[in-house]
């Protein structure tokens, strides 16, 4: 009796390990199954895909015309979101964006603000001192 349920308790903890080992390996049954798309294509036109707007002629197929067989995907976005797509869109587009809309917004604020001092630009009248131009410039650069 005793050696008996060892044994079945060893063959559970066996076939445990290796259906773990086996959906811990994420392989996939063929290569072309595995696809992937860009980020850029994904957040085209403020993330329409995501957010379900490609038009009522949009297809599946061109959907999956998108996409291109690979052997490694980078990042994962899971397709299953709870929040509205607008958020999800805005959260990919700070992350994949951020430090290049940063960069542009430094750029154009520091423009505006040489600009203004420069003479080219009207100085903000109530804020003497402070260039409207530049951070104008800036924010809208960032967005």
């Amino acid at each position: 009796g005793n050696s008996h349920s060892m044994t079945d308790s060893v063959r559970c903890d066996l076939l445990a390990d290796c259906t773990a080992e086996w959906l811990s390996s994420m392989e996939a049954l063929r290569k072309d199954l595995v696809r992937s798309v860009p980020a850029h294509c994904a957040l085209h036109c403020f993330g329409a895909a995501l957010r379900g707007q490609m038009g009522q002629s949009a297809s599946k197929m061109s959907l999956y015309g998108m996409s291109k067989e690979t052997d490694i995907i980078d990042e994962f976005w899971s397709h299953s979101w709870h929040s509205e797509p607008w958020k999800k869109v805005l959260c990919l587009l700070f992350l994949k964006n951020g430090v290049a809309a940063a960069v542009a917004g430094t750029v154009a604020c520091l423009v505006g603000c040489a600009l203004t001092i420069d003479g080219s630009l009207p100085n903000g009248v109530p804020f003497e001192g402070i260039s409207l131009w530049g951070t104008a410039l800036g924010i809208f650069s960032y967005l």
